[in-house]
């Protein structure tokens, strides 16, 4: 455990904490909803769903075309998180 960097192990854990902080004072507030609450989770998995769905069809042409060159293959990731995730 002395070989982790602290830094590494608490930015998740705060990043967690943060949003479970979000998500309890809005529902305290009665401006969250159970329907916003799955609403939001089927649009998030829908997202992750139509990435698998069009990385299926082209990452190999791509990553073939690109000759694995990890600058193009992280923008190729990078916008379609941008497309399907935040767009």
């Amino acid at each position: 455990m002395e070989n982790i960097d602290p830094v590494y192990f608490l930015t998740p854990v705060v990043v967690i904490a943060f949003s479970f902080g979000l998500a309890a004072y809005w529902r305290r507030r009665r401006r969250f909803t159970a329907f916003v609450l799955v609403f939001s989770l089927v649009a998030y998995f829908g997202a992750i769903f139509a990435k698998y769905v069009v990385q299926g069809i082209t990452y190999a042409p791509f990553e073939t075309g690109v000759n694995s060159n990890p600058a193009a293959l992280g923008a190729y990731f990078g916008l379609q998180t941008m497309v399907f995730e935040v767009g």
